[in-house]
């Protein structure tokens, strides 16, 4: 089930945080997620909150505040949200642009599914190169597929994947 809503992620030893929101498309499971992958892989928008991941992940806390189910709301619920937190809580907001509370809608998302692909993924572990040498090794017939894994150092799934065309498939 997806939920949309407003959501904080809290420093916990500074006080430091950003509220942020999801709508019903993406969800803060999502949202969340993207997050996390910021924080893991150093590229966090917000480098108060990175800095505070990168010495002790276990400072940074996840909290959906409130479930917003009309995603017209959101922007306002948001602001209330920021708003809140920065005067009656005492907290460090450290949100950019505040009072420009302005969400663009994308109609037009192939490029940025193109973006996402091979090894452009931000998840990517094998460049294109080994996608390929997978598939020669595995049509020689030499190996199998428990090997080419290992070989690799992925999951067996993830081979069968490349090799069935349910993973890599844009490389042809």
């Amino acid at each position: 089930m997806i939920i949309s809503g407003i959501y904080k992620i809290e420093d916990v030893e500074t006080g430091n945080c950003y509220i942020g929101s999801a709508n019903k498309k993406n969800g803060i499971r999502k949202r969340l997620s993207n997050h996390k992958s910021n924080f893991k892989y150093d590229r966090h928008n917000y480098p108060e909150l990175q800095e505070a991941y990168n010495q002790n992940p276990d400072r940074i806390k996840y909290e959906i505040l409130e479930v917003v189910d009309d995603d017209d709301l959101l922007a306002d619920a948001e602001r209330e949200w920021v708003r809140h937190f920065n005067i009656v809580e005492g907290f460090n907001v450290l949100n950019k642009n505040q009072d420009k509370f302005v969400r663009h809608t994308v109609t037009d998302t192939s490029k940025m599914s193109d973006a996402q692909k091979g090894s452009g993924n931000g998840n990517c572990r094998l460049s294109a190169e080994q996608v390929l040498t997978i598939r020669n090794i595995y049509t020689t017939g030499e190996f199998k597929v428990t090997q080419i894994a290992d070989m690799f150092g992925i999951s067996i799934a993830h081979v069968s994947n490349i090799l069935s065309g349910k993973r890599w498939d844009s490389l042809k």
